[in-house]
């Protein structure tokens, strides 16, 4: 991460990854505890990058299924 990425990092809580994902936050400490999203902890307190919230939607989104008539 270079110096100007610093700049406009934003760091988001536990609580706001569950609102973004719209889920508890009970949840969201489960997809941390299962390393499935990369996260800052500083101080004992959990930070999220927004780059790597949008990277974790995009990696599990899943396509329709194109129906044949």
């Amino acid at each position: 991460m270079n110096d100007m990425s610093l700049k406009n990092l934003k760091l988001l809580s536990i609580k706001d990854l569950g609102q973004i994902f719209n889920i508890s936050q009970t949840t969201a400490y489960r997809i941390v505890e299962g390393r499935k999203i990369p996260f800052y902890k500083i101080n004992g307190v959990l930070r999220f990058s927004e780059e790597d919230i949008i990277n974790y939607l995009k990696e599990n989104r899943v396509d329709q299924i194109q129906h044949r008539r």
